[in-house]
């Protein structure tokens, strides 16, 4: 008798535990944009930033990874309709707003933190190429979670404007 009590006890804490889990998951909301619609930007050799802002909706504090990917697959058009296909890979890191780097941040439940991203141009980078490049902002309290924005950057010479 005592071993099924014990085998019931540990079915409920088990029950427990995974709808925490589940529930947690569905807790978790956030938006990740870039301040003034500004997903497309040029960059000269020397590079540029994009100003953006990550806000937890979720009702519980959270910690976000953050994670830069070039995404220049060959059957994306760029914005001015030109083939993906001679896209550049840049390369990108994020800053607080004192301009150090980062790799997650912490938001309180329903409030939002100004980032920047960093894009740096390569040398070699001839110009007037554009490079697509995904951002996405990876929850900790929710594994499975993340918020996405694509950006479009084109490469500039200077000297031509």
């Amino acid at each position: 008798m005592k071993s099924i009590f014990t085998f019931i006890k540990s079915i409920a804490i088990l029950l427990l535990i995974s709808s925490t889990v589940f529930a947690q998951a569905d807790n978790c909301s956030a938006t990740f944009v870039v301040e003034n619609n500004g997903y497309v930007r040029s960059a000269p050799i020397t590079g540029t930033y994009y100003s953006l802002i990550l806000t937890n909706n979720g009702p519980s504090d959270d910690t976000y990874n953050l994670v830069y990917l070039n995404d220049n697959t060959a059957s994306l058009k760029n914005p001015d309709d030109s083939s993906s296909e001679n896209n550049v890979n840049l390369l990108g890191t994020f800053l607080n707003t004192s301009k150090s780097v980062i790799k997650s941040v912490f938001i309180r439940a329903g409030e939002n933190v100004g980032l920047f991203l960093a894009i740096k141009v390569p040398a070699s980078t001839g110009y007037d190429l554009w490079s697509t490049s995904k951002i996405s902002a990876i929850s900790n309290k929710c594994s499975s979670y993340q918020v996405d924005a694509t950006l479009h950057t084109i490469v500039i010479d200077v000297s031509e404007y």
